[in-house]
Parts: C-alpha cells; structure tokens; sequence
C-alpha cells in the first residue's frame, strides 16, 4: 500500500510537468520577444500554442466534475474517495425532486459527509461553469484564428508561388484538423463506454 506522501506527489506530478513545460516556453517566447534568440515565426506560434495548451491543461484539473489529480488529491487529504459520486446522485435526487416531485436512490449519510457533499456540489457546479467559459473564450476563438491564418498562407502560398508559405499552411490545417477529430473521438468513446458499463455490469450479474 502506498503511503499517502507518496500518492500526494504522484498525484501532483502531471500538474508539476505541466507547469515545467508552461514556464519553459514562456522563458522561450520572453527571449525572443527580447531579441535575444531568434526562432521561425511557426515555431512561435506552436510554442504559443503548447503553452496555452499546458496551462488549459493545468485549468483542466480544476474540473471538478472529473476525477483528475486535483480530484484525488483533494478525496484523499479528506479521506472520502467516493465523493464525486455521491455527489452527482446527491445532486440527481435534488433535480428529481425539483421537477418530478419524487426523489429516488436516497442516501444515507452521516451530518459531516452531507456537509461535505453540500460543498463539493458548489465546485462541480463550477467546474462545469469553466468548461463552458474555456469552450466560448479559447476553443472557438483559436480554432477560427488558426484555421483563418492558415487558409491564409495557403491561398498567399498558392498564388506567389511560395511552396514553403504553401506547406506551412497545409501543415497546420492537418495537425489542427487531427487535434479536434481526436478530442471528439476520444470524449465520444469515453462517453460510449460509460453508457455500456451498466449494461455490462447487469449482464455479468445476471450471470453470475
């Protein structure tokens, strides 16, 4: 069993590379808004680029809606590991009763978790405020402003027959193209394979 120092410090290592490669690059991009080094203007815009991505990264930990390092960080200093679920059926059966008048699944909880569950519902709920602000503010605006710079180098590419501008564009269509297929992808099979696991685990039980 691992100690809980040690669960703590693993916990937070993903957070710690994160801030790691966030504070590398924007020591990069000082040094060269500074003169100091010079860099490819693409190369600046992907280092522009990755140190967004690590801090909406970091951003992301505080989804309190998912399990992420934050969130095991934090149900472990409390010794309540179970309490995103809770909260989410604590938070189901007060919607119940709000629109349907009925409440099912009630929980039996101590004074001190129902507190705890109160809490933690006002985090989830911002959570989910974040994501919706981070999908408005930086997810459409960048994608418009990248996809409209590149189809930009590709049309000045084309037309004076500059073949790297041409590339430049093309390339990054692709990679941007392939960014958001996966994260849709990925958050489609994810959300697939949660809507298959009730069904599966009622399967094994009648089974066994």
């Amino acid at each position: 069993m691992v100690e809980k120092k040690n669960r703590l410090l693993i916990y937070s290592a993903g957070m710690i590379v994160d801030l790691t490669i966030a504070s590398i690059g924007i020591v990069s991009l000082w040094l060269v808004d500074k003169q100091i080094i010079l860099l490819d203007p693409l190369l600046y815009k992907f280092i522009q680029q990755i140190v967004l991505l690590e801090w909406l990264g970091i951003l992301w930990q505080f989804f309190f809606f998912m399990k992420t390092d934050i969130y095991y960080i934090f149900s472990d200093i409390i010794n309540y590991n179970d309490i995103l679920d809770d909260t989410i059926k604590l938070i189901k059966n007060y919607l119940l009763k709000i629109i349907y008048k009925q409440s099912k699944n009630k929980q039996q909880l101590s004074k001190k978790k129902r507190v705890m569950l109160m809490g933690y519902s006002l985090f989830f709920t911002l959570g989910i405020f974040l994501i919706w602000i981070r999908f408005f503010t930086y997810f459409i605006p960048i994608n418009v402003q990248v996809y409209t710079w590149s189809f930009h180098e590709i049309m000045q590419g084309f037309t004076l027959k500059r073949n790297r501008t041409f590339a430049k564009g093309i390339l990054v269509v692709l990679i941007e193209t392939l960014q958001i297929s996966l994260m849709f992808y990925l958050n489609f099979k994810k959300i697939h394979r949660k809507n298959l696991l009730p069904a599966t685990v009622a399967t094994s039980d009648s089974e066994s």
